[in-house]
């Protein structure tokens, strides 16, 4: 049987990076599965079961022993049946990429004691610790139901004996939507397209044949045929805000110091309250929970705030920019006001004079009239004096 060369393939970074006499670096890459769920046979892959895998400045970065990367493959250039570490394929270098949920991703297991409720896998400070380095997209097993997708951003990357810390973050589009799915329709819609894979990388530049320096990898995949059919089960949205997104989308409510101090006051006197007079544990809980989420947000704004002064934006140059703009639209503000009052003013100055024109003219229609009227009426008495 042969490889198939018409379907991208998902991958394994084998080892190490090595470097030729020529000056490329190339790398080994172990082969899974086919993004169609098709598990990779091993009899496809002669000699040491890997492909070979030219790195470029754009997918170097991907070079990482236990990564999982996705691209298809292609007959390899120099190909020796009889050397044990050639392999008979190689990776088409300009198709290497991460894993993405286009073609699949990883499912990862959160202790369950390690949060107290989903939404705080996105709190700021959230890490959890992990070795084999994991896929870009994932979903999170909690408590018997898993949630997701999530984007991963791992801290900087160590050897792959010591841990790392992973931090994740909504992968909807609009930053805060996941899914929530029960085990029995989450093991019902992924079945045959997860599975689970163990192998050995090396920590060198040399064949895992060869290393000495070997470690362990395992990776929970999921096809990402697999997840379309979760999604067509119609799944619960989660919101899963973190608390200094709430602090920025209620900022008026949440800068009013003085009821926060108040708040945060009477909910330690409930609790000093409450321990004193033997209430239920349900309740003294309750309060110290409310308590946690209070200094919470209080961190979170002091990390805001800080963020905005070092940023800039409060800067003294952004206060003197602001005030000028405050003073230009005042100025201009004032000004029309001032213009209209003018305006209004002179309108009402030129309806009086129209009005005193107006009466003059009257006046001097009337004075027209009663001069004519006096002058027809001596001219009546001389004629009938002289008569």
């Amino acid at each position: 049987m042969t490889a198939r060369t018409d379907c991208p393939l998902i991958m394994m970074v084998a080892q190490e990076p090595f470097e030729t006499l020529d000056m490329n670096k190339f790398c080994k890459l172990i082969p899974i599965a086919y993004v169609d769920g098709t598990r990779a046979a091993p009899v496809d892959f002669p000699n040491d079961g890997e492909i070979w895998w030219m790195l470029t400045a754009h997918t170097s970065r991907l070079a990482v022993p236990g990564l999982l990367v996705v691209g298809r493959i292609e007959l390899a250039v120099r190909y020796k049946a009889d050397e044990e570490a050639s392999s008979q394929y190689q990776a088409i270098r300009e198709s290497i990429q991460d894993l993405n949920i286009r073609d699949g991703l990883e499912v990862i297991t959160i202790p369950g004691d390690a949060i107290e409720s989903i939404q705080e896998v996105v709190a700021r400070g959230f890490q959890i610790e992990v070795i084999s380095p994991p896929a870009h997209v994932v979903m999170l097993y909690w408590r018997s139901h898993y949630y997701g997708p999530f984007t991963v951003a791992q801290a900087e990357s160590v050897a792959l004996k010591e841990s790392s810390g992973v931090s994740f973050a909504a992968a909807h589009t609009d930053g805060v939507t996941v899914y929530e799915f029960d085990p029995t329709t989450f093991d019902k819609a992924t079945k045959n397209y997860r599975f689970a894979v163990h192998e050995k990388v090396s920590l060198t530049g040399n064949n895992r044949s060869r290393s000495f320096d070997c470690a362990d990898v395992s990776h929970d995949i999921l096809i990402a045929a697999g997840y379309d059919r979760l999604l067509a089960t119609n799944p619960k949205k989660l919101v899963l805000e973190p608390i200094e997104r709430k602090l920025l989308r209620l900022a008026k409510d949440c800068l009013n110091r003085p009821k926060r101090q108040q708040l945060k006051q009477l909910l330690e006197e409930l609790d000093l309250t409450g321990r004193k007079a033997g209430g239920t544990a349900e309740m003294v809980e309750a309060v110290r929970h409310a308590k946690s989420l209070t200094e919470k947000q209080e961190a979170a704004l002091g990390a805001a705030a800080e963020a905005l002064l070092q940023s800039g934006l409060l800067g003294e140059d952004r206060i003197k920019e602001a005030e000028k703009t405050f003073a230009l639209k005042y100025v201009e503000e004032r000004t029309a006001e001032l213009q209209a009052n003018v305006e209004m003013k002179l309108t009402a100055q030129q309806t009086e004079l129209r009005g005193i024109e107006e009466e003059l003219k009257n006046a001097r229609t009337n004075l027209q009239k009663e001069r004519a009227e006096r002058r027809e009426a001596l001219e009546q008495e001389i004629a009938t004096e002289r008569k």
